[in-house]
């Protein structure tokens, strides 16, 4: 008995508990026409859900694909753009949330103006871009939102050592860029803004403006 329950959890492949949903995003980089970089945006379009938010491109992965490979794919069909012009630069932070895992990876787009990128219009309305130095200098607004977790009423509630809806309570900080055109905000501003934290770590703004003074001193 002790042996072949060894036998069969070692070989056994862990997976989560619940039925978890688990997605890909691309945070792609382009170089704008003012020769500073960009991140790239697109809005939702009125045929999927959360219609006319912005996100980053990306989707559920298919079974059998990896992450990685789930963030090339929906990019490539959403931008509908070659593959040749999609750079994979390296993994980024994953969001977990809502039963939810969401993957994400930086990307660059390469040898395209942002006015080249066509996508398709089922899935995205319009793309545009937002420069670094805005978002590096731009704080975006908190909010709070509550969430209260309710069980059925014939729970044997009464058993429960604790008040239920206290200890089922939670909140969740949700982060907005006031744009004037856009709807900017909860997971894809969350992305937006860690990436900003983790380019200021890395010295970021110092180096990219030496990088950017190198550049129009060649031109």
């Amino acid at each position: 008995m002790r042996k072949e329950i060894k036998k069969f959890f070692t070989e056994y492949e862990a997976r989560p508990l619940f039925n978890i949903r688990e997605s890909s995003v691309l945070i792609p980089f382009i170089k704008g026409k003012d020769g500073e970089w960009h991140l790239l945006y697109q809005v939702r379009s009125q045929h999927v859900s959360q219609a006319g938010d912005s996100s980053f491109p990306g989707g559920r992965i298919e079974e059998g694909e990896s992450p990685e490979k789930a963030a090339i794919r929906e990019t490539i069909e959403e931008l509908q753009i070659e593959r040749d012009q999609l750079h994979i630069l390296g993994e980024f932070d994953y969001i977990i949330g809502n039963n939810a895992i969401i993957h994400a990876y930086i990307g660059l787009i390469d040898g395209l103006d942002i006015e080249e990128i066509h996508p398709d219009p089922a899935e995205v309305e319009q793309v545009y871009s937002l420069p670094l130095s805005y978002l590096l200098q731009e704080e975006p607004e908190r909010y709070r939102m509550s969430f209260a977790h309710h069980l059925d009423p014939d729970f044997p509630r009464e058993r429960l050592q604790y008040a239920h809806e206290a200890r089922y309570s939670s909140r969740e900080e949700i982060l907005y860029y006031p744009l004037e055109d856009y709807f900017l905000w909860g997971y894809t501003a969350s992305l937006t803004y860690r990436l900003v934290q983790v380019l200021k770590e890395m010295g970021f703004p110092r180096e990219y403006l030496k990088e950017l003074k190198k550049e129009d001193s060649q031109s």
